[in-house]
C-alpha cells in the first residue's frame, strides 16, 4: 500500500511539471513571424478597427479602416508592405508599397516601416488572428495621411 501511495504521489508531482514544460513555447524567429504575418493575412491582408486619419496638420480628417498586407522575403524578417485605406463611405484606395523589417530590442518586437528615407517603428504583438500595433504617429506614410498609433490599434485578418 505504501508503495502504491508513493507511486501515485510521484505521478501527481511529475504530471504538472511535464505539462508546464509543454505549455512554455519558444517564440517564433523574426523571419518565421514575417512569413506568418504574410500567410495569416492572406490575399486581403490585415484590417484595422476604425481609426481617425488626419492631413494638413489636422485640418482635414477622415474615419477609415487601415489595410495592410505583408509580403515576406523567403527566410528573412523583411519584405514589402502594402498600405491601403478603406473609407467608411465605401471607397477604397489602391494602396502603395513600402518596405518592412521586423526587429527585436530589449525583448520587444517591432516593425520598422521604411518609406524611402523616412522610417517609422511600431511595436507589434500577435495573438492568434489579431495583430496589434502601437507606437507614435506615422506621418504621411499611409497614403499621405497621418495615423496616430499612440494608442494600440487592433488588426484582424481580412480573410473571410
Amino acid at each position: 500500500m505504501r508503495r502504491i501511495n508513493t507511486i501515485l504521489v510521484l505521478a501527481l508531482i511529475s504530471c504538472p511539471i511535464s505539462s508546464f514544460a509543454e505549455d512554455k513555447k519558444e517564440p517564433r524567429s523574426l523571419s518565421a513571424e514575417a512569413a506568418y504575418l504574410a500567410e495569416k493575412g492572406g490575399k486581403n491582408g490585415w484590417v484595422s478597427e476604425e481609426v481617425t486619419l488626419s492631413k494638413d496638420d489636422g485640418k482635414q480628417r477622415a474615419k477609415a479602416r487601415l489595410l495592410t498586407r505583408f509580403e515576406a522575403d523567403e527566410g528573412r524578417a523583411t519584405g514589402c508592405l502594402l498600405l491601403a485605406i478603406d473609407y467608411t463611405y465605401g471607397s477604397r484606395d489602391p494602396g502603395r508599397r513600402v518596405q518592412f523589417e521586423l526587429v527585436e530590442k530589449d525583448g520587444k518586437r517591432s516593425i520598422r516601416i521604411i518609406d524611402g528615407r523616412e522610417t517609422s517603428v511600431l511595436e507589434y504583438a500577435i495573438d492568434a488572428d489579431k495583430l496589434t500595433l502601437k507606437g507614435g504617429v506615422i506621418r504621411k506614410t499611409w497614403l499621405g495621411w497621418d495615423v496616430d498609433f499612440t494608442k494600440a490599434t487592433s488588426f484582424k485578418t481580412g480573410e473571410k
